[in-house]
This record gives C-alpha cells, sequence and structure tokens, in this order.
C-alpha cells in the first residue's frame, strides 16, 4: 500500500512539475515573440520616416524642460508634415501615431534628469 501510495505521489509532483515548466517556457516564448514584434515593428517605421528617426537621432542630450519642450515642438511639426505629405488614411495615422510614441520615449530618454 505504502509503495502504491509513493508511486502516486511521485507521479502528481511530477505532473505539477511539468505543468509549471510548460508555463514557464510559454511565458518566455510569448514575450519573445512581443519583443520580436516590437523590433520589426520599428524598423518598418524607421523605414517609412527616415527623416523623423535622423532627428531624434540627432538629438544630444536635452538639458532642461525648455530644450524638451523645443524638441517635442520641432517633432510635432515634422509628424503634421508627415501627416500631410500622405493623406488621410488610418493606417497610416497609425503609423505616424505609433512612431509619436516612439519618438517622445526616445526623446525622455535623452533628458539629462539631475537637471529637472
Amino acid at each position: 500500500m505504502n509503495v502504491w501510495l509513493a508511486l502516486f505521489v511521485s507521479l502528481l509532483i511530477s505532473a505539477f512539475l511539468l505543468a509549471y515548466w510548460l508555463r514557464t517556457n510559454k511565458k518566455a516564448q510569448t514575450s519573445n515573440e512581443v519583443e520580436r514584434k516590437h523590433r520589426t515593428e520599428e524598423k518598418r517605421l524607421r523605414s517609412e520616416f527616415p527623416a523623423i528617426f535622423t532627428y531624434i537621432e540627432s538629438v544630444g542630450e536635452i538639458r532642461n524642460q525648455r530644450d524638451f519642450d523645443q524638441f517635442v515642438t520641432q517633432l510635432n511639426h515634422l509628424l503634421e508634415i508627415e501627416k500631410r505629405a500622405r493623406g488621410i488614411k488610418w493606417s497610416e495615422v497609425k503609423d505616424i501615431e505609433a512612431m509619436k510614441a516612439i519618438a517622445y520615449a526616445r526623446l525622455i530618454a535623452k533628458r539629462n534628469t539631475s537637471n529637472y
């Protein structure tokens, strides 16, 4: 009786460990897929909006709020030019909004937080 009970418990523990491993592995794969999609999307946007990425990469360190506001104003101006040049299509508006989010994130990353 004890042998059967030990066998049953060991099989039950093995099943829980296998389920945990499968769930953890699935989460890691999902995370990798999301990261790959973000990189692919950024590459696509980079090819469609080279002027905006060039502008963002040309920005050095942002020292104060005035500099940041100036760069955001220039970025918004470039995005408006892109909107007018492309016309109004829903897919392109979504692309421009995605580009805007990426650009803002990069500008914020370049801020020197010690001066704020």
